[in-house]
């Protein structure tokens, strides 16, 4: 990781009556957005700015659950290192569909990030919204991140295709600002989906 860059991590799992964590090899402090639950499983998004330019391992814990669960690891550069949180939102599906939305923000910020997580366990396969850019996919588990960027203040919502039409689904936005530029990708990386006990 680079200095005061932004780091994301997605979390996604079929429980939801775990608690969900992040932390990293470089020591970074993590914040934890509000959880996005249903009786269908959890997303979270964490974020953190990079204290130091070096090698660094992203890692997700789950509390006392066999549940299968996954994350998605992003660096973004151009950020604001302070009050970098714009605001968030989330939804969860309602009835059966196949148009998965996380509902509007408002944002604030001048160039901001939008960031988007989409998780469905019933495994169906997804697709971008118009407008946004893939940033992952786990085709095993039904999860997905998309993301637009450089926004000027106004009403945004996230909002993908959802090939299982299943009244599964959660959707999470959250809007990052910008440091007086462009936000950025400085790289992206992911771990493959777990199924594991931590005690």
């Amino acid at each position: 990781n680079t200095a005061n860059n932004l780091l994301l991590a997605a979390v996604y799992s079929t429980s939801n009556s775990v608690s969900l964590s992040v932390n990293d090899t470089m020591g970074n402090i993590w914040t934890a957005l509000p959880t996005d639950s249903s009786s269908n499983g959890q997303v979270q998004i964490f974020y953190a700015v990079a204290k130091s330019t070096a090698s660094n391992t992203i890692s997700a814990n789950q509390t006392s659950s066999a549940a299968i669960f996954g994350l998605f690891c992003s660096e973004w550069s151009g950020n604001a290192t302070s009050g970098v949180l714009d605001v968030q939102t989330s939804a969860n599906a309602s009835k059966q569909t196949a148009s998965m939305s996380s509902g509007n923000l408002t944002t604030t910020g001048s160039a901001d990030l939008l960031y988007c997580l989409f998780a469905d366990k019933k495994e169906g396969a997804m697709t971008i919204g118009t407008g946004f850019t893939e940033d992952e996919i786990d085709t095993g588990f039904g999860a997905l991140s998309e993301y637009s960027k450089n926004l000027s203040a106004g009403t945004y919502s996230c909002n993908a295709g959802d090939t299982a039409a299943s009244s599964l689904w959660l959707a999470y936005a959250a809007a990052f600002k910008a440091g007086g530029g462009s936000t950025s990708v400085a790289s992206v990386n992911s771990t493959d989906r777990k199924s594991t006990r931590l005690n």
